[in-house]
């Protein structure tokens, strides 16, 4: 009879164990999937970002491309204004000259 307490006992003690290991599992994989959608989310995210820095390095690229074009603007806006201002002369001498 001892025995069968004992072993009773053993195993009421080993169920409550079960039962301890069970509540932990369940909190610990509740756990884990929060992780693994905060992973998930921040792999979106990094994909996300590095879609945004492609555009940027792309832009950067393009206007890189685009200032020793810029820089002519300048020297060609002077050009066309001392052409006008030529223009201008030439018809006031035309204009003096026909008076």
């Amino acid at each position: 009879m001892k025995e069968v307490e004992k072993g009773i006992g053993d195993l009421q003690t080993l169920l409550d164990q079960l039962k301890e290991s069970k509540k932990t599992f369940g909190k610990l994989d509740k756990e884990r999937s929060v992780l693994e959608k905060d992973v998930e989310n921040a792999n979106e995210k990094l994909k996300s970002e590095k879609i945004e820095v492609d555009k940027a390095v792309r832009a950067e690229e393009r206007i890189k491309s685009l200032e020793s074009e810029v820089s002519k603007l300048q020297f060609l806006e002077s050009y066309v204004t001392f052409l006008s201002q030529k223009q201008n002369l030439q018809l006031q001498r035309e204009q003096i000259g026909e008076s």
